[in-house]
């Protein structure tokens, strides 16, 4: 038994209890409920979005009509003991409707971003195929954008840390050479301060 050859079936094909996918959860469900999982549509966050917000307005209804009042939690019932013995018990409390609604509330907060995180990765690949309005037009232009913003940005840098003198001087203007010397002096003279 301990390592070796397998003992498992030697002339059936396969193992009916392998694990596949979605087998977990599945096998739990009644016919019915296989049927309306089977017909649901996976990955809309705007259904559940709808379902969720329609809960919020039903649990903000129901705060408001019942507010504070004391709803049936529990019943206990007791049976035997004779004439005497006590009767059922019936536990009440006032529900919790802010925790709902808070919990509900966090829930679409969740969804909305989720919903917006889609739309942009949507937007992205749209763009990164080029199925704008105007095709390859927008593409070419969001592209170009996007160059010129990191060019910006890099020029930014060199200039914040350094690497880029700008040693720009208006060139003055001379009639000869002598006195051409004598404008760059005066100019350099201006230029260091002295």
């Amino acid at each position: 038994m301990h390592g070796g050859k397998s003992t498992g079936p030697k002339n059936q094909r396969g193992n009916k209890n392998a694990a596949r996918p979605g087998s977990l959860y599945s096998q739990y469900l009644t016919k019915e409920e296989q049927a309306i999982a089977a017909s649901l549509e996976l990955g809309s966050v705007d259904e559940e979005l709808r379902l969720t917000r329609i809960r919020l307005m039903r649990a903000l209804q129901l705060e408001q009509e019942r507010g504070d009042t004391l709803e049936l939690v529990e019943t206990v019932e007791r049976s035997g003991g004779g004439p005497m013995a006590a009767g059922d018990e019936e536990k009440r409390q006032v529900k919790d409707y802010a925790t709902l609604i808070d919990r509900l509330t966090g829930r679409i907060e969740s969804l909305e971003l989720r919903r917006v995180q889609i739309l942009a990765i949507q937007a992205d690949t749209d763009l990164k195929r080029g199925k704008n309005v105007r095709d390859g037009e927008m593409n070419q232009v969001d592209v170009e954008l996007k160059r010129l913003e990191i060019d910006k940005q890099t020029r930014a840098k060199q200039l914040s840390s350094g690497a880029v003198t700008n040693n720009i001087m208006p060139v003055p203007t001379a009639d000869s050479v002598d006195s051409w010397e004598q404008v760059a002096s005066a100019q350099q003279d201006k230029t260091l301060g002295r």
